[in-house]
């Protein structure tokens, strides 16, 4: 035991030695205290959210010529719908590349959604576009048939 404490003592020295030698880094500053020093701190507030995109505002009128393209039976269709604003009411027609016209008896709105009713004889007709902007997605029936449809209003 004496043998490692007489080894140890060399060993020791040549240990602070080298390191009184080599370059140090800099201490880091001490941080600063706090107001409230001595308290429990708080985490930093999560950042804030990203902002969310605003939604597309409701048409201020569904007034309008709106040109679409469906499938009926497996072959494409295009058409238009013409809704005229007459005071607080709203008329106007539909036409398609395979139906004569036919008149609107009835259209509301819910936000971004047009609710269009017109009267045939074959039957009634309910379309429901949904916009987005311009262009609009939307689904039909009429005569015990319905699909999907796509299209854009004008101007």
């Amino acid at each position: 035991m004496l043998r490692m404490r007489h080894l140890a003592a060399p060993l020791l020295a040549a240990l602070v030695a080298a390191c009184a030698q080599s370059p140090q880094a800099a201490p880091a500053p001490a941080p600063t205290p706090s107001p409230s020093a001595g308290a429990p701190t708080t985490p930093a507030p999560a950042p804030a959210p990203a902002p969310t995109p605003a939604p597309t505002p409701a048409p201020a009128s569904a007034a309008g010529l709106y040109d679409f393209t469906t499938v009926v039976q497996g072959d494409q269709v295009t058409g238009t719908i013409t809704i005229v604003a007459e005071g607080d009411r709203y008329s106007g027609t539909i036409a398609t590349s395979a139906t004569p016209e036919i008149p609107i008896s009835s259209v509301t709105m819910e936000g971004q959604v047009i609710n269009v009713t017109a009267t045939s004889p074959d039957g009634e007709v309910v379309m429901q576009l949904t916009m987005q902007g311009q262009e609009f997605t939307g689904t039909w029936s009429y005569a015990g048939q319905s699909g999907t449809m796509t299209g854009r209003k004008r101007g």
